[in-house]
């Protein structure tokens, strides 16, 4: 089973505050794709890595874990 990335990972791995990854997953234009669990947000690393290569340069995120 995969393991899901806590929002303060994904921030770390894309080098951001915790609260842009949590914006950027409800922004209306290509949202980072998110699942929720109870009341936290989880992403998994496939999503987090397609979502990055679909933003070009804005966005940059060292390798995820697998």
């Amino acid at each position: 089973m995969e393991k899901l990335l806590t929002v303060a990972e994904a921030a770390d791995l894309l080098g951001w505050h915790h609260m842009t990854v949590r914006k950027k997953a409800v922004r209306p234009d290509d949202p980072l794709p998110t699942v929720r669990i109870g009341g936290s947000i989880r992403i998994r690393p496939a999503d987090l890595d397609a979502w990055v290569a679909r933003q070009g340069t804005t966005a940059k995120a060292k390798s995820t874990p697998t």
